[in-house]
């Protein structure tokens, strides 16, 4: 069997461009080097008010886990890293950190 892939548009990069100032967009990266200049880089490139950066490094975080490992990165330049933690905390933090 032969499975054929496309390459789809980029969503968030179109959200970026077509946001207002009322809106406030986030992006999700997942990443496993340099996780805090590419996230940046995401942060900037599509115009987002906060990126957050999963750390694929991590044993116990991530794809097939309970917890997650994850630095918010926001437009003003802050930068928020957390220790593992459950998904369910971490989804609070991010509602917290808005804005």
């Amino acid at each position: 069997m032969l499975l054929e892939l496309m390459k789809t548009k980029d969503i968030l990069a179109r959200l970026g461009e077509i946001k207002t100032d009322s809106q406030y967009l986030i992006g999700f990266a997942l990443e496993a080097k340099n996780e805090i200049e590419y996230g940046r880089g995401k942060l900037e490139k599509k115009n987002c008010d906060m990126i957050v950066v999963n750390s694929a490094n991590k044993t116990d975080s991530g794809f097939g886990g309970d917890n997650n490992t994850i630095t918010l990165l926001k437009k003003d330049g802050s930068l928020l890293k957390f220790e593992p933690q459950p998904k369910s905390k971490c989804a609070d933090i991010i509602f917290e950190k808005m804005g």
